[in-house]
């Protein structure tokens, strides 16, 4: 016997406790039609903050990508202590790492 699981989709709201009535009158109809809008536009910000956090997820994996080619570079550089062979790989013309000049700060202290 498995316990049926329930996420956010299953909560019971007060919106889906409907009076009939509601309907069949021009308020009621428009109190509706207001808080379809005012869904409409929490559901739109809410997914322009997941493609927003998409993008960023995207380019830290872009980061990591480029950092772990520039450390396995730097590993194959070296000789395998117990071998002592050097990967033929390692002899690349590619730096290990070259600093970003536009991300640099430098501070200079006044007195």
């Amino acid at each position: 016997m498995s316990i049926e699981r329930r996420g956010m989709e299953n909560l019971k709201t007060g919106m889906g406790v409907l009076s009939g009535r509601r309907d069949r009158t021009s308020t009621g109809a428009l109190l509706e039609l207001s808080m379809f809008s005012m869904e409409r536009q929490r559901l739109g910000l809410e997914m322009r903050r997941a493609e927003r956090r998409i993008r960023q997820i995207a380019q830290r994996l872009d980061v990591i990508a480029a950092k772990g080619e520039r450390l396995q570079r730097f590993v194959d550089r070296y000789p395998d202590p117990v071998t002592g062979v050097v990967a033929k790989h390692a002899l690349s013309s590619l730096p290990i790492h070259v600093a970003p000049s536009a991300t640099v700060r430098r501070r200079v202290l006044t007195y």
